[in-house]
């Protein structure tokens, strides 16, 4: 279905903002540098995020060949992952090796914040417990 020569996905996609890594990415490009420094020939908006701001470029703003690979990019949805892992069972007495494992280690980190010098770590048994 088309309406006025565009796919219905491209009419919602017009008023998407694509980060600049994304763009450089397709564009084969290391880094963001020259994305950045050539911003004025584009629609862009700021976003802040963690270590400061990055910019985001509007789709209808980038060179057609881009559009295209953007929509091309979109169109590839898999219905299964692609990074199928396979089942990992365990058994229980690993299960079991495993948490006795964890009690011993816990175990003695109680017993190290316990006693803060080694004087009165030696006089206290460490198998009391177990």
């Amino acid at each position: 279905m088309k309406c006025n020569g565009f796919e219905p996905s491209i009419i919602q996609d017009i008023d998407k903002y694509i980060p600049i890594q994304k763009i450089a990415k397709l564009k084969g490009l290391k880094s963001t540098r020259s994305i950045r420094n050539n911003l004025s020939k584009y629609i862009y908006r700021e976003v802040k995020v963690k270590g400061g701001t990055s910019y985001e470029i509007l789709i209808t703003s980038l060179e057609p060949e881009l559009q295209h690979k953007l929509m091309d990019e979109d169109k590839f949805h898999p219905l299964v992952p692609l990074n199928n892992k396979t089942a990992f069972f365990v058994t229980e007495k690993a299960q079991l090796t495993a948490l006795a494992r964890v009690d011993l280690i816990k175990g003695f980190q109680n017993f190290r914040t316990r006693f803060k010098t080694r004087k009165n770590r030696t006089t206290y048994q460490i198998t009391g417990k177990y």
